[in-house]
């Protein structure tokens, strides 16, 4: 997987996608310290990558979703990967579910709609179809 790492994810949390040879792209080396949503989402969609972020609510405010609040697909390339749990615990929970997410990747570049779209909780594993 093509990977674009949100400034908020832990580094421990990164080394398990790098651990498992998926291709890291930083967006605070890329696009500088605290850039904005929207420029992330462009940036996500532009080169097709798979957004990891905690910041679930403001990126499908943007319209990362399946279904966009208005209803105007804006980033048909761009996926994401949300951690909807403290920051503390995501790396237990990416080491719980990398298999799982490593499927369902396979499973989404058999669609016509390719993007990986998955939340990730303290309790449970969502993929958004």
């Amino acid at each position: 997987m093509d990977l674009l790492i949100d400034e908020c994810v832990p580094a421990s949390v990164t080394e398990i996608f790098a651990k498992h040879k998926h291709s890291i792209v930083y967006v605070s080396r890329e696009l500088g310290q605290k850039t904005p949503d929207r420029l992330v989402a462009e940036t996500a969609d532009e080169n097709s990558l798979v957004l990891v972020t905690w910041n679930y609510r403001d990126f499908k405010r943007l319209g990362i979703t399946r279904r966009p609040p208005n209803n105007k697909q804006q980033y048909r390339h761009a996926g994401m990967i949300s951690f909807i749990c403290d920051e503390d615990q995501g790396k237990r929970r990416a080491e719980q579910v990398i298999a799982s997410i490593e499927f369902e990747y396979g499973q989404a570049l058999k669609r016509p709609d390719k993007r990986l779209l998955i939340a990730i909780y303290i309790d449970r594993f969502i993929v958004h179809y």
